[in-house]
């Protein structure tokens, strides 16, 4: 009967080593060594006229054995150092190297490989096991051997080979346009159409953390100052309207308000018109823009989405 070892090789079965690992658990015993019962298992083995066998089989069929036996004590002994010995290969695994760099913060390359994920905090660390492993099966069973060869001798590299197993999208750019102007759902709740710059900005923040957390890569706006356009004009209306009741009622005057669709900035009828007020709401519009623009940067520059993944200005 030919042995199938771990690694693939095939050795001769060989009864005296089974006999001795169960004298060995045997001697941590109390009840101490019993030679006919070691041999009798082994003789049980090399009689299953099998002409291969692994060593997984025998470790199982000497762990049920034993346990049928009267000397369960040896069992126990059995399969704790069969334990062990399982504990002390995984340690010299490539996965488990893995694993143990990204806990003790030894590889810091590996780390902050991804621009968009702090690989140091408890969610990054967290996120990181399981994009490590991504990137091991990747590797192993479905990029082809000519890839895997190339990216080891650094001649290819793999952008987001974490995600190349189950073919997620990447980095994105958010239409915050249409969004802010038909209104969006965040999942736990629906959001409508914003009537102020400031409100237009602080959504502008809750859609990033939103978007982070629904994907892998970074996410961005390429036209966010097009996009918050039309809500600094929204803004302007408003602080004219309520400008311009405020001077009727002070001054006791009668100053009929334009139409919607005529006020509006650098409308230079308006500027003649309505100096005063104007400038006053110009005045209100640009501390209004300033106010959410400092809330977007602070709160963009504070947040961390929950998968450890930053959000930076």
């Amino acid at each position: 009967m030919k042995v199938i070892k771990r690694d693939g090789r095939i050795i001769e079965f060989n009864k005296e080593r089974i006999v001795n690992a169960i004298l060995l658990a045997m001697e941590r015993t109390e009840k101490g060594v019993n030679k006919d019962l070691a041999n009798k298992i082994s003789n049980n083995i090399l009689n299953l006229n099998k002409d291969n066998i692994s060593v997984e089989e025998i470790q199982d069929i000497v762990e049920n054995k034993l346990m049928s036996s009267s000397r369960k004590d040896v069992a126990k002994e059995y399969i704790t150092y069969r334990n062990q010995r399982k504990r002390e290969r995984m340690k010299k695994t490539e996965l488990y190297k893995i694993g143990q760099d990204i806990i003790d913060v030894k590889d810091l390359d590996m780390l902050h490989e991804n621009a968009n994920l702090n690989g140091e905090s408890y969610s990054g660390k967290q996120s990181k096991f399981g994009s490590e492993y991504a990137k091991w099966y990747a590797m192993n069973f479905i990029v082809p051997i000519k890839a895997k060869n190339a990216v080891k001798n650094n001649y290819l590299h793999i952008h987001d080979l974490d995600h190349y197993a189950v073919g997620n999208h990447n980095c994105t750019f958010i239409p915050f346009g249409k969004l802010l102007k038909k209104g969006f759902s965040t999942g736990n709740g629906s959001v409508r159409h914003p009537n102020s710059i400031e409100t237009a900005m602080q959504l502008v923040a809750i859609i990033f953390q939103s978007q982070q957390n629904c994907q892998f890569g970074g996410v961005a706006a390429n036209m966010i100052d097009y996009d918050l356009a039309p809500y600094v004009d929204i803004s302007f209306k408003k602080h004219f309207k309520r400008i311009l009741r405020e001077y009727n009622k002070f001054t006791n005057s009668n100053l009929e308000t334009p139409e919607n669709k005529d006020i509006y900035l650098n409308n230079e009828n308006l500027k003649k018109d309505y100096k005063l007020i104007y400038d006053e709401a110009y005045k209100e519009t640009k501390n209004s823009t300033h106010q959410g623009a400092e809330s977007l940067i602070h709160n963009l520059n504070t947040m961390n989405s929950r998968s450890g993944k930053m959000i930076a200005v």
